[in-house]
């Protein structure tokens, strides 16, 4: 587990201080799923986004051209990033990063009605989701 997230660590700051590297990507998705704890990792998960969204046009250029390996790793990061959103400090960049990334339209051709209806039930879930965890803050 310590091994994997210094790894993580460095391949963030590549990230971070670079163009967008796909495959540096892909990397960091597979490995947060080694021993992932949202409580404990939810600062490095926000590193992550933050990432993601500095880069967030040149992953849906990618994501458009129907790249499958970085479309898994996507969905894995919004996988964390909804399990860390109640132990994020501020809820604001994750839930951009969710709405982004899960808005079908921006990186596909489907039908408008389609994705409308995505972003409802998506945003739907997201306040059920900050609902919930605020109240499990406020329980503990």
């Amino acid at each position: 587990r310590q091994l994997a997230r210094e790894r993580i660590s460095n391949l963030l700051i590549r990230l971070q201080s670079s163009s967008f590297d796909e495959e540096n990507l892909v990397h960091l998705a597979n490995l947060i799923d080694f021993g992932f704890k949202p409580n404990v990792d939810a600062p490095l998960m926000m590193s992550l986004i933050e990432s993601c969204w500095k880069h967030r046009i040149a992953i849906m250029e990618k994501l458009s051209n129907g790249n499958l390996s970085l479309k898994i790793a996507v969905a894995k990061l919004l996988k964390y990033a909804v399990r860390c959103l109640s132990n994020f400090e501020s809820i604001r960049l994750p839930t951009r990063f969710i709405e982004w990334f899960t808005d079908i339209k921006s990186y596909t051709n489907e039908n408008v009605v389609i994705s409308q209806n995505l972003n409802v039930l998506t945003s739907y879930f997201l306040r059920n989701i900050i609902q919930s965890g605020n109240r499990k803050q406020y329980l503990q």
